[in-house]
C-alpha cells in the first residue's frame, strides 16, 4: 500500500436531512493528504435529503450519489463500494461526525497493524433530554457492557468496531456486506473477517460523534431490531457470541420467571430479579450523574427500554 492510497468514503442514508450536511462537510474537511472521494447511496429518502445531495454533487467534484430502491443498508454499502475505486474504503453514517484526522489516522493504523478493519468509538451526543439520556446510557457499561467501541479502552484486536475502515481487497476477498441482514451487518462482516484469520482493530484515536434516537419509541424499535439480528448473526457465527450479548435475553427470561412465580404465590422469589435490577438502575444513576447531570435521572427509563427491547428481539429472532 502506498503512503497515501486513494480513499473512498461510503455513506448509506435515508431521511437524514437534519444531520447529513454536517456529516458531509466533516468528511470533505479531512486532513488526508491523498485523493479522497465520497459516495452517498440513498435508500428512498422523502425528507429533502435528495435535494441536499444534488447541491453537494454540483459543488464538489469528488462527490457522487446514487439511489438504492431496495433501501437496505447492506445493499447500499455494497453499491457504494462497487461504484468507487479507492484502495481504502471508509464506512460512515448520515448521523456521524468524523474528526478531521479520522481518515489519515485510520490509514496510518492499517499500515502499522496490518488490520483488515480499523475503527473506534461511537461517541453518542444528545440534544434534548431524551437524547442526552440515551447518549449517557449507550456510552456506559450500564448500557453497553464491555463493548470498547461504545465505552472506550485500550487499542487492540476486538470483535467489532463502530463504522470501519477497510482495505478494498479485504472486502472483495470476504464478499462484502451480507445483504440478507437488515441490521447488524457490520458485526456479521467482522465475524467473517475474523474467521479468515484477519484482525479487527480498535483504537480510541478514532472517536466519531453520533446522534442517537430522540424518542423512547424509536429507541425501543431500534434495539428490538438489534436484538433480532444479533440472534441471526449468532446463528451464522456462534463462536463469536460475547457474554454481554446474553445478558438482555437472560434478563427478559428472568422477568418472565418472576411473573410466573408471582402468579403461583412465590412472592419472595418473584422479587429477586426486579430488586436486583432496581439496584442496578440506582447505581447507574449515581455513576452517570457526574457526567450527565439531570439527564442521568432519565436513565432508569432509557436503560430498561434498551435492555428489554434488545432481549425480546434476541429471543424472538428475525421475522422470516
Amino acid at each position: 500500500m502506498t503512503a497515501a492510497p486513494p480513499v473512498s468514503v461510503i455513506l448509506p442514508v435515508r431521511n437524514e436531512v437534519g444531520s447529513l450536511e454536517a456529516t458531509l462537510e466533516a468528511i470533505l474537511a479531512q486532513d488526508y493528504p491523498g485523493d479522497l472521494d465520497v459516495h452517498v447511496v440513498d435508500g428512498g429518502s422523502d425528507d429533502g435529503t435528495i435535494a441536499l445531495l444534488e447541491r453537494f454533487a454540483e459543488r464538489e467534484p469528488n462527490f457522487r450519489w446514487s439511489s438504492n430502491p431496495q433501501g437496505r443498508t447492506a445493499r447500499s454499502l455494497n453499491q457504494g463500494i462497487a461504484n468507487t475505486s479507492g484502495e481504502i474504503v471508509v464506512r460512515c453514517d448520515g448521523r456521524s461526525l468524523l474528526p478531521s484526522h479520522y481518515v489519515s489516522t485510520a490509514v496510518r493504523l492499517i499500515t502499522e497493524t496490518g488490520a483488515a478493519n480499523v475503527g473506534g468509538i461511537q461517541r453518542a451526543v444528545g440534544r434534548g433530554w431524551v437524547q442526552k439520556a440515551v447518549a449517557l446510557a449507550t456510552n456506559s457499561v450500564f448500557g453497553a457492557g464491555d463493548s470498547r467501541f461504545r465505552t472506550g479502552g485500550e487499542p487492540g484486536p476486538v470483535d467489532t468496531v463502530y463504522l470501519g475502515v477497510f482495505p478494498r481487497r479485504v472486502l472483495e476477498e470476504v464478499g462484502g456486506f451480507d445483504e440478507n441482514f437488515v441490521r447488524n451487518q457490520d458485526a456479521e462482516l467482522n465475524s467473517r473477517i475474523r474467521k479468515s484469520g484477519r484482525i479487527v482493530y480498535f483504537t480510541p484515536e478514532l472517536s466519531a460523534e453520533y446522534e442517537p434516537r430522540g424518542s423512547l419509541g424509536s429507541l425501543g424499535s431500534q434495539y428490538f431490531e438489534y436484538g433480532q439480528w444479533r440472534r441471526e448473526t449468532t446463528r451464522a457465527h456462534p463462536e463469536h457470541l460475547a457474554w454481554r450479548q446474553l445478558i438482555p435475553p437472560l434478563f427478559v427470561l428472568g422477568l418472565v420467571a418472576s411473573l410466573v412465580l408471582g402468579v403461583f404465590g412465590q412472592a419472595r422469589a418473584a422479587l429477586v430479579v426486579p430488586v436486583v435490577y432496581g439496584a442496578f438502575l440506582l447505581l447507574a444513576v449515581i455513576s452517570l450523574a457526574g457526567r450527565g447531570g439531570a439527564a442521568a435521572l432519565l436513565t432508569p427509563i432509557v436503560l430498561p427500554v434498551i435492555h428489554v427491547s434488545w432481549g425480546v428481539g434476541f429471543l424472538v429472532g428475525p421475522i422470516k
